[in-house]
């Protein structure tokens, strides 16, 4: 189960889990915010569809996009095991921000898109590149912006945490319920 199906559950949302096939495929020269929101947008309004022809009327959709912000550029989940590598010592005892996306829509067309910005501080000791293999032996990496899970093995990473820690894992509950309130 996704973190972000078990975040949902701390807060009285039982989610139906069901995957876009969207293709994020927007170009990395948006600004960040933009990226992220309009990338949730699309799994949110792809998922709508999906149920639509499936004869489903959802009460809610849900979908969130992470990627993390250092320097300018934007970075998704590592392609394999030297991008993970590369990713991690750049971000090593350097402050980065994980944005989250977040698109909330019913069936009905009421859509709302908005974001969350948390900025993080791995530090893999010194010298790092042997704890960093490690880690990326351990798979965990892969299928996470940024090459890294904040609360899974990589927490023992973690210096720093300046903002809303459940954003690094992919949903910002707090703001996220916020937000539900209103909708």
């Amino acid at each position: 189960m996704a973190a972000s199906s078990l975040a949902s559950r701390r807060f009285g949302i039982e989610p139906v889990v069901c995957p876009s096939d969207y293709a994020e495929d927007l170009p990395r020269s948006l600004p960040v915010a933009e990226f992220v929101e309009e990338t949730a947008k699309h799994k949110a309004l792809d998922v709508v569809k999906k149920l639509a022809k499936q004869g489903g009327d959802p009460a809610i959709v849900i979908a969130c996009d992470t990627v993390i912000h250092l320097d300018g550029e934007i970075i998704g989940k590592p392609r394999d095991e030297a991008d993970a590598f590369q990713t991690l010592q750049k971000l090593n005892n350097r402050a980065h921000s994980v944005y989250t996306g977040v698109a909330v829509c019913d069936g009905k067309g009421k859509l709302e898109t908005f974001h969350e910005k948390t900025d993080v501080v791995l530090d893999f000791g010194s010298p790092p590149d042997a704890l960093i293999r490690e880690y990326i032996a351990t798979g965990e990496p892969f299928g996470r912006a940024g090459a890294y899970g904040i609360q899974l093995r990589a927490a023992q990473f973690v210096k720093e945490v300046h903002g809303c820690y459940n954003n690094v894992i992919g949903i910002p509950l707090h703001a996220l319920a916020t937000r539900l309130r209103n909708f």
